[in-house]
């Protein structure tokens, strides 16, 4: 009886430590519904400027601060669809 309850004690103060040691980064989505033109996002880059690129299947999409800004066909793109972005 005495190993039951040493492991069950030991059991509860390894999920309490887990629980307790945790941490939760903060996290925002963008979605099609609101800022992107499409959920399929192909490429991810950064520039020297610290301005967010977002190649999508419809489209490239600029994040400066909170401004987005879509890029299309008809802004000079050669296709909607971006699979790689390069500085």
């Amino acid at each position: 009886m005495p190993f039951y309850r040493t492991t069950k004690l030991f059991l509860l103060l390894s999920l309490w430590f887990n629980w307790a040691s945790s941490q939760n980064y903060p996290v925002k989505n963008y979605t099609a519904a609101s800022e992107l033109p499409n959920n399929a996002v192909r490429a991810l880059l950064v520039d020297s400027n610290n301005i967010l690129w977002i190649g999508t299947e419809n489209g490239v999409v600029k994040k400066e601060n909170d401004d987005f800004r879509s890029l299309f066909e008809e802004d000079g793109l050669a296709l909607n669809s971006c699979w790689a972005i390069a500085e």
